[in-house]
């Protein structure tokens, strides 16, 4: 049942990107931003679960591993929005029309340095959740000690890739 949904979800997504190639951008990034949430709001609960310990953190770690595990799918989902950023972020084709402080936001807000952002924020999620889920560490300091550092690397880096794809489509912010 679940193959046939997505198979069904895919096929209307190709459908939108005939119909509206613009409402379809901008719908795979709510999607991206959707599972990548999912996925990075796991990985933050094994960390606390590996900092706290206690049951809870034994009992839901096999969900969570699953959850953590799937940020590639949101990661890809994330990859129509960055190609066609354009599309997303309107302001970016008419900047001399554009207010005097979005254009001084502009070189911050540049589609390529905007891409290399979401690269590097992907690349220290996809390291985490290699590590706190995937290939947990064998000594408790050692996982202690990632989970720390982990917190603190995903709470930085989705401050600043929520700032980049949330804020970033109305300029005006």
């Amino acid at each position: 049942p679940a193959l046939i949904v997505g198979a069904i979800g895919l096929v209307l997504l190709v459908v939108g990107f005939l119909l509206s190639p613009t409402m379809a951008v901008r719908a795979s990034l709510l999607a991206a931003l959707l599972f990548i949430g999912l996925s990075l709001g796991a990985l933050v609960m094994l960390m606390i679960g590996e900092l706290t310990g206690g049951h809870w953190a034994s009992a839901t770690r096999a969900r969570l591993t699953a959850m953590a595990a799937a940020l590639p799918i949101g990661l890809v989902a994330l990859l129509p929005a960055m190609a066609a950023s354009h599309a997303v972020l309107w302001w970016i084709d008419t900047p001399e029309a554009a207010a005097d402080t979005v254009r001084q936001k502009l070189p911050y807000l540049d589609p390529l340095f905007l891409s290399t952002r979401t690269v590097v924020a992907a690349v220290v999620w996809l390291v985490l959740v290699w590590f706190a889920a995937l290939y947990p560490l064998r000594t408790r300091p050692a996982r202690r000690n990632l989970a720390t550092g982990g917190l603190l690397l995903v709470a930085f880096s989705l401050l600043t890739f929520s700032t980049d794809w949330m804020v970033a489509l109305d300029p005006h912010f």
